[in-house]
């Protein structure tokens, strides 16, 4: 039984095709718009795809084809168009432009099970032939002797065969193609498929890297591999110039012909900007994951971080989540504004794992980097020391510059010609070099207000205005309140049996101003996750400050006014004029009384009614909390105060903490 996802905003076309398929022995997931389909696509595994050439809402159907073509897991994944009216000729056009494999009219919609059944079964030859290629990288990789004859004719022709296995050894291809003898792509990977920014089946060789003399070197091929061919791929489309190299390798004879006719070649592609940059990190990293962990690792992040991540049922957090759908198949660089309340880095790493990019991803906020050296820290040093910056660490990847008008003004117009022209220059340097990765810019607040400011660059904001990403403030979507504590619970009390909260703690949530947006109400559902002893949090494992809400049935406190149970759970601004390395949120500090409770012993930083209104006082017991949940590392509690390592170690010697 084969698995299908029928795409039809029409509920009647659905109900009626759905019933057809299902009768013909199919599972069909039927969904009402492109968004949900693209989402669907990426999650679970489908042998086909049929999208209506007649969707007008959100994503159309054509688009829709295109977007399910540059997905991944879609890339040997039939996708299928088809109208419930006649067509035209430019209907044809656009749907074979858009990637669909096939393009059905009303007339053949009586035989679709048939035509699906022809689609499925090219498909499964394809995966077969994959698997064949696959065995074949294997058998190459295991490779240490072999045949004496092959070897010696290996030798008589001037190659030897350590050299293959020397090429295939420095990693993982980055590409694999087979070619038969009319110079035509029989098969693509993904990886070939990525390099060359298309799906690549079918296409002649020579049209995909015009010359190159990329086709004369495969064509020559006959007994014997050929190694060591270098050529640069121009940009195309969202990807920039490229240099590879490249082996060919005879796989199979035409039996009754010639023994000197080759049938395929095996075509191996290196990507030698990747493996420039990979042997850099090398250097400078004691340890790395393999392929098999890594790839394990990125598939998991990918479940982890998709759109259904972020949580809500608001009319602005489905818009956000439809915006990220659509952000993530383009390439252009992404600005993400509104409340930075933890929400702007969740959005980003979704952003980056939703879309192809095979890179990783960094998040940095430009005011923990000292101005003197962000230059450095971002693009890189070439002299006196060779040193990679956060763009060589994240090639193919993506880079989250986060509060970005803290960044200094050349670093940003450094970017902008980065970003317009492709290429950047290290410290030091005399010769630029092209790098291709994304960049995502988040700020608080209205970006024009800080270009005013002279604090964001005009042409970096330009560059970034053409795909936002707005974040609207917690409490003008107050019917997110309850989705967000219940993810929450899930994420801080797991390790500790908490598995939900009672009627009574969601409704002082519910009722409660929240200035400081998620983060504050983070803070709050992980303090009732410590002090819950029970599976349920109930209201009075709220703070106490929350629960007198609860009783007087309103805020006692207005926009503005930080009530958080902790000052640790403020949000802490960068390094400024006076020496101190945080301040916290505009708005007048109210202390919640801290007396021991029933759950624990007093702590030293607790907060009680008998101490002074004094921001020295809670600094100091904020670095002491942070000190002990760190276990004594003050590294880790300068990366939980978020602040630099030299001004929690200056603070550190100001209060006398040892």
């Amino acid at each position: 039984m084969s698995r299908l996802l029928l795409i039809d905003e029409d509920s009647g076309n659905r109900l009626v095709l759905r019933s057809q398929l299902v009768d013909a022995g199919h599972e069909v997931v039927a969904l009402e718009s492109g968004a949900r389909g693209l989402a669907e696509a990426r999650t679970s595994p489908f042998d086909a795809i049929l999208v209506s050439a007649r969707m007008s809402k959100g994503i159309d159907g054509f688009e829709t084809a295109h977007r399910l073509k540059a997905v991944p897991e879609c890339g040997a994944t039939p996708v299928l168009m088809y109208t419930e009216t006649h067509s035209t000729q430019d209907d044809l056009v656009r749907a074979y432009e858009s990637g669909a494999d096939l393009y059905l009219n009303k007339d053949e919609l009586e035989s679709l099970p048939k035509i699906l059944h022809a689609q499925l079964r090219h498909r499964q030859r394809c995966l077969e032939l994959a698997r064949h290629v696959r065995s074949l990288q294997d058998a190459l990789k295991r490779a240490t002797g072999g045949d004496t004859a092959a070897r010696e004719g290996l030798e008589n022709g001037g190659i030897d065969p350590a050299t293959i296995l020397k090429e295939l050894a420095t990693g993982r291809p980055d590409g694999v193609i087979l070619v038969d003898d009319d110079g035509l792509v029989r098969y693509a990977d993904r990886g070939a498929c990525e390099i060359f920014g298309q799906r690549i089946d079918s296409m002649p060789l020579g049209t995909l890297a015009p010359s190159s003399g990329l086709e004369a070197f495969v064509r020559d091929v006959r007994t014997e591999p050929r190694v060591g061919f270098r050529f640069d791929l121009p940009a195309r489309g969202s990807r920039g110039t490229r240099s590879l190299s490249a082996v060919a390798v005879p796989l199979l004879v035409r039996p009754g012909g010639p023994t000197n006719h080759v049938a395929t070649r095996l075509l191996v592609l290196q990507d030698a900007t990747r493996r420039r940059y990979a042997a850099e990190r090398l250097k400078i990293s004691d340890t790395v994951l393999n392929g098999r962990e890594s790839s394990v690792l990125l598939d998991a992040a990918r479940v982890l971080w998709r759109p259904e991540a972020l949580p809500g049922r608001s009319a602005a957090v489905v818009a956000v989540r439809n915006t990220v759908v659509a952000t993530a198949a383009q390439a252009a660089p992404v600005l993400i504004t509104g409340p930075n309340g933890g929400e702007q880095d969740l959005v980003a790493r979704i952003v980056h794992y939703t879309s192809p990019r095979t890179g990783p991803y960094i998040s940095q906020r430009c005011g923990a980097m000292a101005p003197e050296h962000a230059l450095a820290e971002v693009f890189g040093c070439a002299a006196p020391v060779a040193r990679q910056g956060l763009l060589q660490h994240v090639v193919d990847g993506t880079l989250h510059l986060a509060d970005i008008g803290e960044l200094p003004q050349a670093v940003q117009e450094r970017l902008a010609n980065w970003l317009e022209s492709g290429q950047i220059m290290r410290v030091g340097a005399t010769k630029p070099e092209r790098l291709d990765a994304r960049l995502i810019v988040s700020c608080e607040g209205n970006p024009e207000d800080l270009a005013k400011a002279g604090r964001l660059h005009p042409r970096l904001l330009e560059l970034l205005e053409a795909q936002t990403i707005a974040l609207v403030p917690l409490e003008s979507r107050r019917e997110d309140i309850e989705d967000l504590a219940r993810s929450l619970v899930v994420k801080h009390g797991a390790a500790r049996g908490v598995t939900s909260l009672d009627g009574g703690a969601l409704a002082i949530l519910r009722a409660r101003n929240w200035p400081n947006d998620v983060r504050e109400l983070e803070e709050v559902v992980r303090s009732a996750c410590n002090a819950a002893s029970t599976p349920v949090i109930t209201a009075d494992e709220l703070p106490r400050t929350m629960r007198d809400l609860g009783a007087n049935g309103r805020s006692a406190v207005g926009r503005g006014v930080v009530t958080a149970p902790l000052p640790v759970s403020l949000p802490m601004a960068t390094t400024g004029a006076s020496g101190w390395g945080g301040t916290y949120a505009r708005g007048e500090l109210t202390p919640a009384p801290r007396a021991s409770t029933g759950h624990r012993p007093a702590r030293d930083w607790d907060i009680t009614e008998d101490e002074p209104v004094s921001l020295d006082l809670y600094e100091k017991k904020a670095l002491l909390r942070a000190l002990d949940e760190c276990g004594g590392d003050r590294l880790a509690a300068a990366k939980l105060l978020k602040v630099g390592k030299s001004t929690l170690y200056r603070k550190l010697k100001r209060f006398d903490i040892t």
